[in-house]
C-alpha cells in the first residue's frame, strides 16, 4: 500500500471522527504532481472521460444561443475546462479555479486561465459567470463550510450551476459513505431557496461502482427558481448574497 492510499484512509478516519473539511483541504492543497497531472495523465488525459459529455450537452441545453462563460471550482489541471474549449471554442470563455498550486501551475502550463481558490471562497465577482461548475469536488467539502460553498457557487454564477457529485436522497448532512461525504443536494439547495434537478449517473457514464451508486449531475437552473429570504418574502438574486469589489 502506497503513502497516498495510507493518508487518504487516515484522512477517512478523522473525517468520521471530526465531521470537519480541514484534512480534504489539506490533503489537496498539499498533493504533490508526482508527474500525474500532466497531459497523458489521469486528469489532463482524461479530457474525453465519458461523464464529461453530459455536462456539456446541459451546457448546450441551455445556452444554444447565448455567449456564456463557465467558471469550474476545484478544477484540477483544468480537463473539463479543456473538454468545454474544444466543444464550444471561443464562444465560450472558461475559467478555473484549484487549491492545489501545482495544479494550477499545470493547467496554465496548457493556456488555460486557472487560479488558486476555495469553494468556499471563490475569487470572483457576483453574477460574473453563467456557469459555475463543479464535477466531484463537494465530496471533499464537510458540514462545516459545504453551506458556504453553496453560496458561493450562488453569488458568482448568474444563470446555472452543474455539480457532479455523491447525492442520496435523505441522507443528512454529514454523512459519509463509501468514502466520501454524500448530501441531499435537493434538500441542501432547497434551505437556499433554489429548486434542484437530479439525474443519476449510468454505468456508461462512469464505469466505478461508487459512483454508480451514488454519482448524480445537479443541475440549477436560476433563472427556473425564486428564491426567499428567512421572512419568506421574494427576493431578486442580486439581494441575498454580497457584492464583491
Amino acid at each position: 500500500m502506497n503513502i497516498r492510499k495510507i493518508n487518504w484512509i487516515i484522512i477517512q478516519k478523522l473525517n468520521k471522527i471530526f465531521k470537519h473539511s480541514w484534512f480534504d483541504q489539506i490533503y489537496w492543497k498539499y498533493r504533490a504532481c508526482n508527474g500525474d497531472w500532466g497531459e497523458n495523465t489521469n486528469y489532463l488525459g482524461s479530457v474525453f472521460h465519458s461523464h464529461r459529455k453530459p455536462i456539456l450537452d446541459i451546457l448546450k441545453r441551455g445556452y444554444q444561443t447565448r455567449f456564456f462563460s463557465v467558471l469550474e471550482v476545484g478544477c484540477n489541471s483544468g480537463p473539463n475546462l479543456i473538454a468545454i474549449k474544444k466543444e464550444f471554442g471561443q464562444q465560450v470563455a472558461v475559467v478555473g479555479v484549484d487549491i492545489n498550486i501545482k495544479a494550477v501551475k499545470e493547467g496554465q502550463k496548457k493556456g488555460l486561465v486557472i487560479a488558486q481558490g476555495t469553494a468556499d471562497n471563490i475569487p470572483a465577482n457576483a453574477n460574473s459567470h453563467s456557469v459555475v461548475l463543479a464535477d466531484a469536488v463537494l465530496m471533499y467539502v464537510g458540514p462545516d463550510k459545504i453551506n458556504k460553498a453553496i453560496s458561493e457557487m450562488i453569488t458568482v454564477a448568474r444563470d446555472m450551476i452543474i455539480i457532479v457529485d455523491f447525492h442520496k436522497a435523505g441522507a443528512p448532512e454529514g454523512t459519509i459513505e463509501l468514502g466520501h461525504w454524500v448530501r441531499d443536494y435537493v434538500e441542501l439547495f432547497r434551505k437556499h431557496g433554489l429548486k434542484a434537478q437530479i439525474r443519476k449517473i449510468t454505468k456508461k457514464e462512469w464505469k466505478s461502482y461508487s459512483w454508480e451508486k451514488l454519482g448524480h449531475y445537479i443541475i440549477v437552473d436560476l433563472h427556473d427558481t425564486k428564491r426567499k429570504n428567512n421572512s419568506g418574502q421574494l427576493q431578486s438574486r442580486g439581494m441575498s448574497h454580497r457584492k464583491r469589489a
